[in-house]
């Protein structure tokens, strides 16, 4: 006949087992809490602001564009679906890529500047100096629709030089009644180079991720 034998008495706490992996950020919030959370957070390198700028030829810039969309059926007016990779042939450097692949917040401290020389039509050797346009938006950010196209995508007041508040145009606009103001009909503009540039943050670390590898991607095929 067996002997039943008494059972262990468990004195030790019971202690459940941590998972190993836990992938979803809100499975992650309810078993360490709220507190917990904030202090993994808190733990977290801070986001990293960055410098984007691109710069462009403005005449051969809307030559390569406009080439493009003529070979490939493109309306003029839709230059929005082209490729990244035909805008990149126009534009150099990195904003272009944020810009395009929708990796930052639509408002932006922006600032452009655009340089160009102006000479007569009936005497091209005369030649003369172009005062700089320069649209700076570092303390009051806009959109970025809105800074290329002005009131056909929303009304943004912008402070002149005057002091005075008026609204946006858009960059084509402004740029060209700033010219009127400086030179009559007697002159063409040539030599039209422009630079844009904005200090940022990533939407996200994904975001931040994607640009990082179209860059080098970018710099892979120009090294080619």
């Amino acid at each position: 006949m067996a002997i039943k034998q008494k059972p262990k008495n468990r004195k030790k706490a019971y202690t459940p087992k941590k998972p190993k992996f836990v992938s979803n950020t809100v499975e992650h919030a309810a078993l360490i809490g709220f507190h917990g959370m904030a202090k993994h957070i808190s733990t977290l390198p801070p986001p990293k602001k960055h410098h984007l700028a691109m710069s462009w030829d403005l005449q051969n810039a809307e030559n390569i564009i406009d080439l493009h969309c003529l070979m490939h059926g493109i309306p003029l007016d839709n230059k929005r679906v082209l490729s990244l990779n035909v805008l990149q042939s126009a534009y150099q450097g990195d904003l272009i890529i944020a810009l395009r692949k929708n990796l930052i917040p639509e408002a932006q401290g922006f600032k452009l500047k655009i340089t160009c020389k102006a000479r007569r039509f009936d005497d091209p050797s005369v030649v003369v100096s172009v005062k700089p346009f320069v649209a700076d938006f570092t303390a009051n950010p806009i959109d970025y629709s809105v800074f290329m196209s002005g009131e056909e995508k929303g009304k943004y007041y912008h402070k002149r030089k005057t002091g005075l508040k008026t609204i946006w145009k858009g960059i084509t606009k402004e740029w060209k009644e700033d010219l009127d103001e400086q030179y009559s009909d007697e002159y063409e503009i040539f030599d039209s180079q422009a630079t844009l540039s904005c200090d940022t943050y990533f939407k996200s670390q994904i975001c931040e991720g994607i640009f990082k590898k179209l860059k080098a991607k970018r710099q892979l095929r120009e090294a080619a």
